[in-house]
């Protein structure tokens, strides 16, 4: 998942046949793992959880592990069958919550912390010193 990140990020890999049969082979190999999306979820709030603990660091953990699993919600066609039911949305709404609740312990992050092309959408990544 964490190689996702950086993969989503550019642009020039995310266009053409050869992205979208990628996308198709990420899918059915998650698929094939089981459990393997919702384990990451899970992580994925944990790491919110602790997300102001160890100031930029661990922000920028929390962001890239929430970013990780919006990618694959976004990018990747065939994404909602790899929840584990209402329970993974669930999960994805208290590591918002848990961001939301923490971004005002982390200073703004500098310009050189943000990922270049990282979505707007991706609010975690400028949520720092907010109320």
């Amino acid at each position: 998942m964490a190689y996702l990140f950086e993969i989503c990020l550019d642009s020039e890999l995310t266009t053409g046949s050869e992205w979208a049969e990628f996308r198709g082979r990420v899918i059915g190999l998650v698929r094939s793992n089981g459990w393997a999306f919702h384990n990451y979820i899970d992580a994925t709030t944990e790491s919110a959880l602790h997300s102001s603990v160890d100031g930029w660091d661990s922000w920028t953990s929390a962001c890239r592990h929430r970013s990780s699993v919006q990618f694959v919600m976004d990018e990747f066609e065939g994404a909602a069958s790899l929840y584990a039911g209402d329970y993974d949305v669930e999960l994805l709404q208290e590591a918002d919550e848990e961001l939301r609740e923490r971004a005002h312990r982390v200073s703004p992050l500098p310009d050189d912390l943000l990922p270049p092309g990282i979505p707007e959408t991706h609010w975690w990544w400028l949520a720092p010193g907010n109320p």
